[in-house]
């Protein structure tokens, strides 16, 4: 529990460790990007402990906690994209963004419209987010049933991924996103799900 706990602090961490992480935005993508699939792996796994485990309340914690676990890489890779989306090459560097809500780049983009108070930017953004909440509240019941199987105090460092992860992709964002940056994050993002008709 403890080493699940600590792999998804250290992903989130990642942009505040490093002084220049602004530099290999793509990198960061890619690996926040294999986080993901990551993730919906370790879920897939989970799912036999619900019949395996020696306490069900372990089985239904971990399946809990690895459903929970999926929102990290996409709010951890906030200030990565916001760096190739503000930069002036932007439009060669531009990541794929698909329009389905419950993907990593739906909820990519559900960080960024809320980040820049642009909720019109992104469509069908209601479903992102009640899958977002759901995740969220997954996570919470996941590491209070871990808590009270005996995981106690390991699974208090996954409850802080909760918390800390919005404000380390809060400051990344406003480190990467100012003035025209900002702007240039916004008509982009719009052009992605609001494309012009030719």
């Amino acid at each position: 529990m403890v080493i699940y706990s600590l792999g998804g602090l250290l992903l989130v961490l990642r942009p505040v460790a490093s002084l220049r992480f602004r530099l290999f935005p793509e990198t960061y993508l890619d690996l926040a990007k294999a986080s993901w699939n990551a993730g919906l792996l370790v879920l897939l796994v989970s799912l036999p402990t619900l019949l395996f485990s020696s306490s069900p309340s372990i089985g239904v914690g971990l399946v809990l906690v690895s459903f929970g676990s999926i929102w990290l890489p996409s709010a951890s890779a906030v200030g990565s994209y916001s760096h190739l989306l503000g930069s002036e090459s932007g439009t060669e560097n531009l990541v794929s963004v698909r329009k389905r809500p419950y993907s990593y780049t739906g909820l990519l983009s559900l960080f960024l419209a809320i980040l820049l108070r642009r909720f019109e930017l992104v469509g069908d953004i209601w479903k992102t987010a009640l899958f977002l909440l759901a995740m969220v509240i997954s996570d919470v019941a996941g590491w209070i049933l871990l808590s009270f199987s005996g995981g106690f105090p390991g699974t208090l460092i996954g409850m802080s991924t909760i918390i800390i992860t919005p404000l380390v992709s809060y400051f990344s964002f406003r480190r990467q996103a100012r003035g025209e940056s900002r702007r240039r994050i916004s008509d982009r993002l719009s052009a992605i799900f609001h494309p012009s008709p030719e």
